[in-house]
């Protein structure tokens, strides 16, 4: 079975397909492999788990085919007046303009310089994977803790993997060796995964 990856950020996309790889039977397919024109989606939701369900619909809508999208939400522990990003992760300043990864960075190293010590939250990630009549939808988190400063290399298309410390590991996702992503997702997606074999009879 085919299912298109719903997203051109090539993080998100690494991550994807780290979710779905455990499926056997289940073929990725990169959104710029197919040879059609898809307009961007606007992202109107005001929770990560509307946003998901807009842009399965959105590119099921424009391909047909099964898709896997995904919508994330960064939600502090700490209050220091300027609020949660939420929704907002990468359109921190109005809402609006997508800041790019440097300045997202920049943005965090300004905003962590008086954050008290340990300040994190967490990453609600929402996911949805929709053909026709058949959907599976899904929600799991990730616990973080902010580095003061951040690592000297970055996922592109990820700047906080270089500032994020992953609870349990009280590593930067940066530094994680490929049997910890591994371990990390196993724990995080395996029922989704099940559902998903489940939902679309993939053996």
């Amino acid at each position: 079975m085919n299912v298109i990856l719903a997203t051109r950020n090539p993080a998100k996309e690494d991550r994807y397909k780290n979710i779905l790889a455990p499926i056997k039977g289940l073929v990725t397919v990169n959104l710029d492999s197919l040879k059609i024109t898809i307009a961007d989606c606007a992202e109107t939701g005001d929770t990560v788990d509307k946003n998901a369900i807009i842009k399965a619909n959105h590119y099921y809508k424009a391909t047909k085919s099964a898709v896997f999208a995904s919508d994330e939400g960064m939600f502090l522990d700490f209050d220091d007046g300027l609020g949660s990003p939420g929704v907002h992760a990468r359109r921190l300043v109005d809402g609006i303009r997508p800041l790019t990864d440097e300045e997202i960075i920049e943005y965090w190293v300004k905003r962590l310089k008086d954050a008290p010590q340990g300040a994190g939250g967490c990453w609600r990630y929402a996911y949805v994977m929709l053909e026709g009549n058949r959907k599976v939808t899904g929600t799991v988190e990730s616990k973080f803790e902010f580095a003061k400063q951040p690592a000297g290399e970055y996922v592109p298309g990820y700047p906080l993997s270089s500032m994020c410390l992953v609870k349990g590991l009280d590593k930067l996702y940066t530094e994680m060796t490929s049997e910890e992503k591994k371990e990390h997702y196993d724990e995080m997606y395996g029922e989704f995964r099940r559902n998903i074999e489940k939902g679309f009879c993939i053996d």
